[in-house]
């Protein structure tokens, strides 16, 4: 398959996925915003020190892999679940 075909799919995906929590007050808009910098940055970081090896053997891997070490990033740094973070996306 495609690997462009593949993302789209793993997108729509996502986008049927409406998180069951709710966010917590305290996730304001400018706070998820933040977050979401903070994490991503963690996150691709962390993924170029230890994974771009990774990456020539399984390129959608990159995605999956990012979004995993910023949501335990969020939750060990500021304690908030995937699922109220996500609510927060949404």
């Amino acid at each position: 398959m495609d690997p462009y075909a593949s993302m789209e799919l793993f997108n729509l995906g996502i986008n049927m996925e409406a998180p069951t929590a709710k966010a917590p007050a305290s996730l304001t808009k400018d706070k998820t915003i933040e977050l979401v910098k903070a994490s991503n940055d963690y996150a691709f970081d962390l993924f170029k020190k230890e994974y771009i090896d990774q990456l020539r053997n399984d390129p959608m891997m990159m995605p999956v892999l990012i979004s995993a070490i910023a949501h335990d990033w969020v939750y060990k740094e500021h304690g908030f679940t995937e699922e109220e973070f996500k609510a927060a996306l949404f």
